[in-house]
């Protein structure tokens, strides 16, 4: 398997705490805690990448063994989430990846890529049991396509997976 410390250093200049990542500056919270790890902000990377016109993509790339997360943190109601936002953050963001890949010749195709929403938490406890195994917004059409899998579930969700995953807490 192809070395993700390369693109991992050829993004080191873009990384903020997740804290800070997961800003909302419309309501002016933070969906996580964490301000001790620090991982690529990719709308900072898309931003000075593609100064004129930047393509849509998600908050933040995040690697753990040969896996790459590329997340995206929406403080909203998985009701008013607009689909058409999320689908384009997927496939841009999948592009700019792969892209980087490339510029760092490191075979994409090597590693297990993972696409996950992070949303607020509903309320509607009917709902949660139904929606936390189900991939929202229409984005199962992507999965073992673009993605080997999709992830679309609340901010108490993530952070469990975070904690589980990456040992440490959010």
């Amino acid at each position: 398997m192809a070395d993700l410390r390369i693109l991992d250093q050829k993004i080191s200049s873009y990384k903020k705490s997740l804290k800070m990542i997961s800003f909302d500056k419309r309501n002016n919270e933070y969906m996580c805690n964490d301000d001790e790890n620090f991982y690529c902000s990719f709308d900072d990377l898309v931003k000075a990448e593609y100064p004129l016109k930047q393509p849509a993509s998600p908050d933040t790339l995040m690697f753990k063994n040969e896996t790459i997360y590329m997340v995206e943190f929406k403080n909203q109601k998985p009701c008013d989430i607009d689909k058409k936002n999320i689908h384009d953050k997927l496939e841009k963001g999948k592009e700019v990846l792969s892209e980087l890949c490339a510029q760092c010749n490191i075979p994409i195709d090597y590693h297990k890529i993972v696409f996950c929403v992070i949303h607020k938490n509903d309320k509607s406890k009917w709902r949660q049991g139904i929606e936390k195994k189900t991939i929202q917004f229409g984005l199962e059409k992507y999965k073992g396509h673009l993605f080997d899998d999709i992830l679309t579930n609340d901010i108490d969700w993530f952070k469990k997976q975070y904690r589980d995953i990456f040992k440490i807490a959010c």
